[in-house]
C-alpha cells in the first residue's frame, strides 16, 4: 500500500493554536503532510516571518512558501481556481490525496487538485481562535499564539533609576512574567527571554537601544537637566508600595492599549 500524502494552505496571519490543531489533525491522517504557507507583500505580517515561525513550530511538517501575487478570493478573478491550481501544482508536482482545511473553500479545493477532502472543526467550537481576533488583541489572546509568534507581540517595559533592579523583580512577579536585569550581552538575554513572558518583558536597566521600550517607569523623581524619553514614560513616586501600585496600574494601561498602526513590536 502506498504512502498517502496530505496537503493543507493558510496565510498564518498569524499562527495560532487553531492552526495547530489543523495540522495535528492533519499529519495524524496521512504519512506525508504538506502546508502552503501563503503570503503576499501588502498582508501586515512579513511573509517571511509567518514561514519562519512556521517552520520553527512545525519541524516535522513539509513546509512550502508560497509568495506568487495572485487573486486572493474569487471575486478577483474569473479564473480564480484555475490561477491557484497551476500556482499550487507549481509548488506541490506530486500527488495529493486528501486536502485538510477549516474554511468553506476546502470542498472546491479539494476538487479542483483531485483529492478528498477532510473538514476539520469548520464551526471552530474545538478551537474558538481566529487570525483577525489576535491582530486586534493580541494581549488578550496570547494563550492562543505559538511560542514562536510571541516575541513579535509582546510589550516591553525598562525600568530606570535608584533600585531599579529589585523593583522590575517586583514588578515582574506582580505580572507572572519574566525579568531581564543588567548584564552582559543585553540583546541575546533579551531575545531568550522573549520566549518566556507572559505579554511583557519588564527590562532593568538593560536592553539594546535598538529596540526601544514599549514604556519606560523611573523609579525617581527627575534631576535637573534630565532629558524625557521620546516614548512613554511615568516617573513613580511615594513609598515602595505606591510606586508599585503606580507601575502596575501604568503596565495594564500598556495591556490594554491596542495594536497602533506601525507598531513598535520588534521581531526576532
Amino acid at each position: 500500500m502506498s504512502a498517502t500524502t496530505g496537503f493543507l494552505l493558510g496565510k498564518f496571519l498569524p499562527p495560532h493554536r487553531g492552526h495547530q490543531y489543523l495540522i495535528d489533525v492533519a499529519r495524524r491522517h496521512v504519512d506525508h503532510l504538506t502546508v502552503l504557507v501563503c503570503t503576499v507583500a501588502r498582508e501586515p505580517i512579513p511573509g517571511h516571518l509567518r514561514y519562519r515561525w512556521m517552520s520553527e513550530a512545525f519541524p516535522d511538517v513539509n513546509l512550502v512558501h508560497h509568495t506568487d501575487e495572485i487573486p486572493q478570493t474569487p471575486d478577483e478573478h474569473p479564473r480564480f481556481w484555475e490561477i491557484w491550481q497551476a500556482s499550487i501544482r507549481r509548488h506541490v508536482p506530486w500527488r495529493i490525496d486528501y486536502v485538510f482545511a477549516s474554511e468553506d473553500y476546502g470542498w472546491r479545493l479539494a476538487e479542483v487538485l483531485g483529492a478528498q477532502y477532510i473538514p476539520v472543526d469548520p464551526a471552530r467550537t474545538n478551537v474558538p481562535v481566529s487570525g483577525r481576533a489576535i491582530r486586534t488583541d493580541p494581549m488578550r489572546h496570547w494563550d492562543d499564539l505559538l511560542p514562536p509568534v510571541r516575541p513579535y507581540y509582546l510589550r516591553r517595559v525598562g525600568v530606570l533609576g535608584p533600585g531599579a533592579d529589585d523593583f522590575a523583580i517586583r514588578l515582574a512577579a506582580q505580572f507572572r512574567t519574566v525579568c531581564l536585569r543588567s548584564g552582559s550581552a543585553p540583546a541575546a538575554a533579551e531575545a531568550a527571554l522573549a520566549r518566556q513572558t507572559n505579554r511583557i518583558l519588564i527590562c532593568a536597566e538593560a536592553g539594546p537601544a535598538s529596540r526601544p521600550y514599549d514604556l519606560y517607569l523611573f523609579t525617581s523623581a527627575a534631576k535637573e537637566g534630565e532629558a524625557a524619553p521620546e516614548r512613554p514614560f511615568r516617573r513613580l513616586s511615594g513609598s515602595g508600595e505606591e510606586r508599585l501600585r503606580q507601575a502596575g496600574e501604568a503596565v495594564e494601561q500598556l495591556i490594554a492599549a491596542p495594536p497602533a498602526s506601525g507598531s513598535t513590536f520588534a521581531p526576532y
